[in-house]
């Protein structure tokens, strides 16, 4: 009996499976010429934003207190976050000082 069970689920398991997988479709773009899909040609998106440059963060920003500061697609690198945290470190003790005076 528990191995009829077992072999049920496992069966609803793989139709679940397979159903999911055969629903999928990777998307494609027809051809002009012949009006068929080909599994190639993958479709482009129809809308891409023009970003200003004043958004745009540079690869290289240069600071008075950090020195020169590395951006990678906007992210910084591990010698940016190292200054900024060592930065943030000595300037929360200079306030903590002062405070304390």
């Amino acid at each position: 009996m528990k191995q009829l069970k077992l072999t049920m689920k496992m069966i609803a398991l793989v139709v679940i499976l397979l159903s999911t997988f055969a629903s999928c479709k990777q998307e494609t773009k027809t051809s002009s010429e012949e009006g068929k899909q080909t599994a190639n040609e993958t479709l482009t998106p129809k809308y891409s934003a023009d970003v200003p440059e004043f958004l745009l963060t540079p690869d290289k920003v240069k600071t008075e207190f950090l020195g020169d500061l590395e951006f990678f697609d906007g992210m910084p690198s591990e010698s940016t976050v190292k200054k900024a945290y060592d930065f943030l470190d000595l300037s929360r003790g200079v306030e903590t000082f002062l405070n304390g005076m």
